[in-house]
């Protein structure tokens, strides 16, 4: 019990510790800002925490190793963490990869050129079309202008300008942009009219808007002329206004007129820019009301109506002065006729109708404006919609359909019906719950239908007719094939399902044999014929459908033409643009995608920017390509690499692909890789920043940026711990002597694109890139002092995955010869080290930076395998218990394992049996190195035998069997019954009857075991005629057994004798008469419940 509790607390205390490990990103929106932080819970408070980050897929090398918890400046992708916690010996670890996204949106815009007026000076206005630009600027060009907040540049002279917008992450795209002249002009737009500000009897508001021609702006300031020509011949009337600054194409002028209630006049308005352009219109005006009316529908024909007035001032009355019999205007609306100062009047509703008829009004509003104004509400009859069509070319019957609009059908009535017609006249119960008619399985033929609808209008009588079907032929769509002069055709049927197709002409570049009979395309659940990859030319088809109908039709296949293959890449400073005009008659779903190389090994596609894979022969997507647009210049990729235009449009695939479920559906994608490919690697990257291993040693850092770019580039720090600083590096791309901490580094390319990157420089990885390597052991017999170690392969296990080419690696037997590249250890293949372990000192240079080195270590060691002088075999009885050492010859410092378990030098086995064993002697050199030595043995502990049961099987002469067993199986028993020959196995055969002696004993000697054993049989006859010989019948040798019995019978069952005793014998006789010669059967029961029935002869 006390084992137990020790076992259970032991669990218990490891499982405490286990800690916990959560790795939360954030995610990359702007270049390299994406970061990990890490939490713990449930660690050991005597433990210390290491977080070793990897950047998929890469393993081997961590790109840090910390003990902080956060870790930022990381580029979108897949990360694992692994947090180590040491206490004291025990390391447990902790991992989980999470992914960074790519949440970047790239900055994007388009230049507009705008010529200013009266100059040849230009506007250019910047519209952003992703991303958030913070600040503008122009960095080359006949004008200058600094970083500024606006996205307009004004008063630029004709040129070629070239402009940088910066995100609100500091990365900069250029364009240039050449300014062009447009001719100037200007258009006035018509006057709309309003109320004056506030609402006026005596003048209104005139807006006219002023537009420059495409191109260009308008030239502030105006100066807007309008001259007035009231009505009645009255003196016109002149105003000016100057308009000094609005939109820069468009703006709105507005001007007070004076009202002339209920009369509209002319006006002249003329306008003059900064250039003495002048621009003139004449146009009308007035301020009238403005009436109107909307009549609003409800059921049975039934209406009611609106009457809306604008431009009045409130309030306003209505005065109907003619109206149809039944309207009363104050029972249709309250107050009537007024005072209304909403735009709109309601008469009536839904449940009060309004009478049909001739209505006339007048509105007049509190300035005396008059309008008058008239309308109609007219019954539109409700004509009911009624058809027939058959069903089909199978069966001789239609169907009707009718309804009524604005209504509901109540009854519906056949006056007139077809000879074949034999159901009810009255069909009303055919009516749906929506109010409409629909019968069906109707005779062919003409029928004359009553309805009455829900208005209890008894409407027209409706003739109908359900005409015989007719065969309406075949038709066909063809679609260019997916190559070049090959085309696809699907042909089916206007009555029913296609049940044979032939191909019975075609152009001669059909080289099969005509006719052809192709019902093999024939799709199966739609009955429709599909084909592709058919020479251009004129096929004729005969088909046959499931009405039977057999028709041709000749169709004329185009087959795929490339009418214009044009694209181009356009390469600019930083970027490259794409110019695609491709012209084909393959324009069905066509679309285009721009792909990077991803992979040249293999030959994989995949996304320019994220690098996600293509899977070929699928439709690409946003996720594995970027869409372009055909027939337009694609402007601005920031991509570096091999590129591609992958283009998809619709075929057909053939009927029986879809019928033996090779494809899901006929519609086939065909795939085409346009050309040229292009290959582009000028655009602006920070591929990465690392640490230089030859930093300060005062805890300053150098860093170095690895970029690509349109050269030469420069670099620069803006930012230091959150706050504006800046250090021009000019090109060099190392930063020397940094103090820690939190930096903005820019590069920009000669065309002024500029990446920024923030980075925690105390976190940054050398560039020298190394894996500590492991210590190699030499395990040998004997150590003779002269043994060699092969270092050619810790080259490549120190650098990892990287490649050779780029590093310089070389050995020394010490830190100081290591540190200044002298006295290199010659021979790397057969090393011979001075001592027993020995350090070696590995110098890795990176081949870009020669004078920067790291250097790490590794020990040769020759260790002294352990011996074991283990017999294969030990044997002993269970009364001497078996020892054995497996320490002779060995250090002191020798491990143990034993097959049981068990680790000390020796052990002692005391049960009796087979034991197949083995043991493992360790010498430990540290760092999971160990030599290693192993040997099996069996040990045979041999117990006394004692004989458990004998088993025989007996009553023949010669063929008897003996088994002996014992209370333990022993292999090592042997088996005999005469002790002198033993055997092996515990079975005797082809024995004669009689007594036997059986032995058993140990093969080592451990003891014997001895029973008597009888082998029984029977006279098969005997004579008992008092001559002496055979006169008695028995059983040889069951008088040795115990509570033998013996039962003899006649041939009739009748009992004979019957003796309990093994030792007696029959005469022959019953009841002491001698009995008749024959046959006697028997029946032996022997103490072990065995019976054995036989028979003998009674010879006289």
């Amino acid at each position: 019990m006390n084992k137990i509790v020790i076992v259970l607390l032991l669990l218990f205390t490891s499982l405490s510790f286990a800690f916990n490990l959560n790795v939360t990103p954030t995610n990359e929106t702007c270049s390299g800002n994406g970061s990990l932080s890490f939490a713990v819970s449930n660690t050991n408070a005597s433990g210390s925490l290491t977080y070793i980050i990897y950047k998929l897929p890469n393993t081997t090398t961590p790109i840090s190793t910390q003990s902080t918890t956060t870790l930022s400046g990381l580029v979108a992708g897949d990360y694992k963490v692994v947090a180590q916690e040491n206490v004291g010996s025990n390391v447990t670890t902790q991992e989980q990869t999470v992914t960074i996204q790519n949440q970047i949106t790239p900055l994007s815009y388009t230049i507009q050129n705008l010529n200013q007026a009266c100059s040849n000076l230009s506007s250019l206005i910047i519209n952003v079309n992703s991303g958030t630009a913070a600040t503008y600027a122009i960095i080359n060009g006949p004008v200058l202008v600094a970083a500024q907040s606006s996205n307009t540049f004004n008063n630029l002279p004709t040129g070629t300008y070239t402009i940088k917008v910066t995100d609100v992450c500091g990365a900069a795209l250029v364009q240039e942009f050449t300014t062009v002249s447009s001719p100037t002009g200007m258009s006035i737009g018509n006057p709309v009219v309003s109320n004056s500000v506030p609402n006026s009897c005596t003048n209104f508001n005139v807006t006219n808007t002023l537009s420059s021609s495409t191109g260009t702006m308008l030239g502030y300031p105006l100066t807007v002329t309008y001259v007035l020509h009231p009505p009645g011949g009255a003196p016109d009337i002149t105003y000016t206004q100057t308009i000094n600054t609005g939109g820069l194409t468009s703006v709105d002028v507005t001007q007070v007129f004076p009202e002339y209630l209920n009369q509209s006049y002319t006006y002249d308005i003329s306008v003059q820019d900064s250039c003495s352009q002048t621009y003139a219109s004449l146009f009308t005006v007035s301020h009238n009301l403005l009436v109107a009316h909307n009549p609003i529908d409800v059921i049975c024909d039934d209406k009611y109506f609106t009457i809306v007035v604008r431009n009045f001032m409130p309030p306003y009355t209505i005065n109907f002065t003619t109206y149809p019999a039944g309207f009363n205007p104050s029972s249709f609306t309250s107050p009537y006729p007024g005072p209304y100062s909403t735009e709109t009047v309601i008469f009536g509703g839904e449940n009060q109708p309004t009478p049909l008829g001739y209505y006339e009004f007048t509105v007049t509003d509190a300035c005396g404006r008059v309008s008058n104004y008239n309308f109609s509400l007219s019954q539109i009859p409700r004509t009911p919609s009624v058809f027939g069509v058959n069903d089909g070319c199978v069966l001789n019957t239609g169907s009707i359909y009718a309804s009524v609009s604005n209504s509901e059908i109540t009854s519906a009535l056949f006056t007139q019906v077809p000879p074949a017609y034999t159901g009810a006249l009255d069909v009303s119960s055919l009516i749906t719950s929506s109010g409409s008619l629909i019968l069906h399985n109707l005779p062919l033929g003409t029928y004359t239908l009553q309805l009455t609808d829900s208005c209890n209008d008894i409407l027209p009588p409706t003739t109908i007719t359900i005409p015989a079907y007719v065969d309406v032929g075949l038709f066909s769509q063809e679609r260019p094939g997916c190559s070049t002069n090959r085309s696809s055709v699907s042909v089916y049927s206007g009555n029913a399902k296609l049940t044979q197709l032939k191909i019975i002409q075609a152009p001669t570049a059909y080289s099969t044999s005509l006719p052809q009979d192709v019902s093999f395309n024939i799709v199966a659940t739609t009955g429709k014929f599909y084909m592709n990859d058919l020479p251009p030319g004129q096929y004729t088809f005969e088909g046959t459908d499931a009405c039977g109908f057999t028709n041709q039709i000749t169709v004329t296949l185009t087959g795929y033409q490339i009418t214009n293959p044009a694209l181009s890449f356009i390469q600019n400073c930083g970027s490259f643009d794409i110019n695609l005009d491709f012209q084909s008659n393959g324009t069905l779903n066509e679309v285009y995608w721009l792909q990077k190389l991803i992979d040249p090994a293999t030959n994989t596609w995949g996304h320019p920017q994220t690098n996600q894979t293509y899977t070929t022969g699928t439709i690409p997507n946003a996720t594995n390509g970027v869409l372009i647009a055909n027939h337009t210049i694609n402007y601005n990729y920031a991509y570096n690499g091999k590129f591609r235009i992958v283009r998809s449009f619709d075929s057909f695939y053939n009927g029986s692909q879809v019928n033996d479920n090779s494809v899901a559906q006929v519609t086939k994608s065909c795939f085409e890789i346009l050309t040229p490919e292009f290959t582009y690697n000028l655009a602006l990257q920070i591929l990465e920043i690392r640490r230089m291993p030859c930093s300060a040693l005062n805890g300053n850092k150098d860093v170095i940026i690895s970029a690509i770019g349109t050269g030469p580039l420069k670099y620069y720090i803006i930012e230091k711990n959150g706050l504006p600083i800046f250090i021009d590096n000019g090109n060099s791309n190392v930063f020397e002597d940094l103090p820690v901490g939190v930096y903005k580094f820019v590069v920009e390319d000669v065309c002024g694109n500029s990446e920024p990157r923030v980075v925690d420089i105390n976190q940054l990885t050398s560039i020298i890139v190394y894996t500590q390597p492991e210590n190699t052991l030499k395990c040998t017999n004997y150590i003779y002092g002269n043994e060699t170690f092969n270092l050619t392969s810790y080259p490549q296990q120190i650098i990892g995955n990287q490649s050779l080419s780029n590093y310089n690696i070389t050995f020394y037997t010490n830190a100081v010869d290591a540190q200044t590249a002298t006295n290199a250890i010659p021979n790397v293949i057969s090393y011979d080290p001075p001592t027993n372990p020995f350090t070696v000192y590995a110098r890795i240079v990176n081949t870009i930076l020669p004078t920067c080195y790291e250097i790490t270590t590794f020990d040769l060691i020759v260790g002294l395998e352990p011996t074991l002088h283990i017999l294969p075999e030990y044997k002993d009885c269970e009364l001497s218990p078996i020892t054995i050492d497996a320490s002779m010859g060995n250090l002191p410092t020798t491990t143990y394992l034993w097959s049981d378990g068990s680790t000390n030098p020796t052990i002692t086995i005391t049960t009796p049996g087979v034991h197949n064993m083995s043991v493992q002697a360790f010498n430990d050199y540290g760092n999971e190195k160990k030599c290693i030595n192993q040997k099996s043995f069996v040990v045979i502990i041999s117990k006394l035998p004692e004989i458990s049961n004998i088993e025989t099987v007996d009553w023949t002469d010669s063929n008897n069997e003996i088994s002996v067993y014992t209370t333990t199986n022993s292999s090592s028993y042997e088996y005999s019954i005469d002790g002198t020959h033993f055997q092996s196995s515990n079975t005797f055969t082809g024995l004669p009857a009689g007594e036997y002696m059986v032995y058993v004993k140990d093969s080592i000697g451990c003891g014997i075991d001895t029973q008597k054993v009888w082998l029984l049989d029977y006279y098969r006859f005997f004579t008992p005629n008092n001559d002496g010989k055979n006169d008695l019948w028995r059983i040889y040798f069951s008088e040795n057994e115990p509570n033998f019995k013996l039962s003899i019978f006649d041939r009739y069952g009748k009992l004979i004798k019957r003796f309990v005793n093994g030792s007696d014998a029959w005469d022959g006789t019953y009841n002491g008469e001698m009995l008749f010669a024959t046959d006697y059967w028997f029946v032996a029961e022997r103490q072990d419940g065995r019976i054995h029935k036989g028979h003998f002869s009674l010879v006289r």
